[in-house]
């Protein structure tokens, strides 16, 4: 019996960029979901700037899907995240060998690109003006004062003993 029958898995592989402006992008800093119908199928984070989706089919599952792609909000100090959610349509076919062909694009033919920025803490000011300068001057001018006190107060007392 040679009968036709589609085989095998058919792979969903979606790569993504993230870029962050204002520092250097840390390898699993960044989160990503890929949504079907509402529920997450997927989660990758970067390497460097590259992240990667999948998702898998069988045979009873050809047909056109709609998905989406989001970045996940972290709680990393100072970035200000991107809350772009990109729609994603899949195309699940026989490849015409008997296995499973999977093709996406993205809608608007978009790139999958997310994109962050950093922005440092702002230190506050801590009222605390001190200048060394100010106070190597206040202790040299102490000293001069000092020195002319001593030197006005000899001369006092010598002028106090030849009377």
């Amino acid at each position: 019996d040679n009968k036709y029958q589609i085989t095998g898995t058919g792979i969903l592989e979606i790569v993504g960029t993230k870029n962050l402006t204002g520092r250097t992008l840390k390898d699993g800093e960044f989160t990503f979901g890929l949504y079907r119908d509402g529920k997450q199928v997927d989660t990758a984070s970067n390497a460097n700037s590259i992240f990667t989706l999948t998702d898998s089919f069988d045979a009873s599952e050809l047909g056109e899907y709609t998905y989406t792609v989001s970045e996940n909000k972290g709680n990393v100090t100072g970035v200000t995240y991107d809350d772009t959610v990109y729609t994603v349509k899949v195309k699940v076919s026989d490849n015409g060998k008997g296995g499973i062909a999977v093709a996406y694009s993205l809608e608007n033919n978009q790139k999958l690109v997310f994109q962050n920025v950093y922005t440092p803490p702002v230190t506050p000011e801590t009222g605390d003006d001190f200048h060394a300068s100010v106070f190597v001057c206040a202790m040299v001018l102490s000293g001069v004062c000092l020195a002319a006190l001593v030197i006005s107060g000899k001369h006092g007392n010598r002028k106090k003993e030849s009377e």
